[in-house]
């Protein structure tokens, strides 16, 4: 015999939710996904996500920010990639572009050249050709720049002629 799934209550899921809230940042969209997921209906999650904004637990922007620091210092993501994931998350694309100029085009650069870099000291390759076809694929599934990897990989060359 199946077991019937209880329908939280508007108060249930607002303290479900912040609770969940209270110990990492949700996306809106997630919230709602969930809450729809319990059988809620719209007009209730509707209610539930304005008192959950009202008392500043669900913030959009806050979430954007703390994504794209999360993903470019700890996942080493490039901007593409992380616009990507906010986008699919329903974020804004103002607060989009506004959480990606947070990364400064310093720590940019570095982290690019660090992680490529790093790869390339794992990669068997027989040619520098097939080398930057490697490192160049790498970097654009991480999510960076076509132009900016390729002045990188120049970079990483004329360091390695030095060395």
């Amino acid at each position: 015999m199946q077991k019937i799934k209880k329908i939280p209550t508007e108060q249930e899921a607002y303290t479900k939710i912040s609770a969940r809230c209270a110990l990492a940042e949700i996306a809106p969209q997630d919230a709602m996904r969930k809450m729809s997921a319990w059988g809620m209906t719209k007009e209730q999650i509707s209610i539930v996500m304005h008192n959950l904004i009202k008392a500043d637990f669900i913030n959009e922007q806050r979430y954007a920010h703390a994504f794209t620091h999360d993903k470019f210092e700890f996942s080493g993501w490039g901007q593409q990639k992380i616009a990507l994931a906010l986008k699919q998350k329903g974020i804004s694309q103002t607060l989009i572009l506004d959480s990606l100029k947070e990364i400064s085009s310093e720590a940019y650069h570095n982290l690019l050249f660090q992680l490529l870099s790093e790869k390339k000291r794992h990669i068997q390759a027989k040619s520098s050709y097939e080398m930057r076809g490697k490192l160049l694929r790498f970097a654009l599934s991480r999510g960076f720049e076509q132009d900016l990897i390729f002045k990188t990989l120049d970079k990483l060359s004329n360091v390695e002629e030095f060395d």
